[in-house]
């Protein structure tokens, strides 16, 4: 899954809409606007809810850093790799 491929930031999302089988995601930027089609989409902002982090077996030998999305405030994370797991209510 190419999913540094399917991110923008510094977007502002115009209009997500479904058509058929897809959604539809107009999306502008300073420099670009642009309309994309996407078999899913995820709504990860984390505002209306309390940060809940639970735990899993072998947490404690994970070396990385585990973070909510509510404690991500910067967009660097060029040269790392990262996995967003779950969802909302």
């Amino acid at each position: 899954h190419d999913l540094v491929g399917a991110t923008r930031l510094n977007a502002e999302i115009k209009s997500l809409q479904r058509d058929g089988d897809e959604w539809v995601v107009t999306l502008s930027g300073r420099l670009f606007a642009v309309e994309e089609r996407f078999d899913a989409v995820a709504i990860c902002t984390g505002v209306h809810s309390k940060p809940k982090v639970p735990t899993t077996s072998g947490q404690s030998e994970f070396a990385g850093a585990v973070l909510h999305s509510s404690e991500v405030t910067e967009a660097s994370l060029t040269g790392k790799k990262i996995v967003v797991v779950g969802g909302s209510k």
